[in-house]
């Protein structure tokens, strides 16, 4: 008779157990990282929609004068009447002969305030001009004057 060397029963079972825990523990941590990431964003999603409806701002004065010399400026004074704060992250002065983007330097609006931002601006005397505010979530705000 010829001895084989093998391995016993118990080393395999022993290998294979360690082996399903490995690859189980894997898996249990692989899906609860996914679910985590998942669920972080579609809270951030969530809470930026939500804010997002919320947001309104309302226009309360626009005037359009001229510093020395050929400089325009505009300058808007609005208030914030939703229960979070706003952004302005961009305004654009349009007529019907064309569109100017304005610098803003990232105006932060609070909660239930006004605020006024100024900016040097060109614009045409007389002509229906749209003032449009857009925030950092997207909301888009627009009016609509006539400059002096």
């Amino acid at each position: 008779m010829q001895s084989r060397r093998g391995l016993a029963t118990i080393i395999t079972s022993a290998i294979l157990l360690t082996t399903v825990v490995l690859l189980g523990t894997s898996v249990v941590v692989w899906g609860n990282n996914s679910l985590s990431s998942n669920q972080r964003q579609f809270n951030d999603a969530y809470s930026t929609n939500v804010n997002k409806i919320n947001e309104n701002i309302v226009f309360e004065k626009i005037w359009f004068g001229n510093m020395t010399g050929p400089n325009k400026f505009v300058n808007v004074t609005m208030t914030n009447q939703s229960p979070a704060g706003v952004n302005v992250t961009k305004i654009q002065i349009s007529t019907t002969s064309g569109t100017t983007q304005c610098p803003v330097n990232y105006q932060v609006m609070q909660s239930k305030k006004s605020g006024s931002m100024q900016f040097h601006c060109s614009y045409l005397d007389n002509i229906l001009t749209t003032v449009q505010i857009t925030t950092s979530r997207g909301s888009v705000f627009s009016t609509e004057v006539f400059p002096p």
